[in-house]
């Protein structure tokens, strides 16, 4: 069915494809947290100082973020 009317259909072949966005753009994580709560989780509510993210640590995975290692 996909090929017979979809994006691989014989139809498609002679017209021009259009480029098809899948993905919006890749935000960060403190600012998917900032445009759901609100807050800044890198702002230290009490005195308004910048935090540093050092490390994620899970206890199943280990250290998440930094990656180490080779990739």
């Amino acid at each position: 069915m996909i090929r017979r009317f979809g994006l691989y259909s014989r139809r498609h072949k002679k017209k021009k494809p259009k480029k098809i966005k899948l993905f919006k753009d890749k935000i960060s994580w403190a600012e998917r947290i900032f445009k759901t709560f609100k807050t800044n989780p890198l702002i230290y509510p009490k005195c308004n100082s910048n935090l540093v993210l050092l490390e994620i640590f899970h206890i199943k995975y280990g250290v998440i973020f930094p990656k180490t290692g080779s990739s």
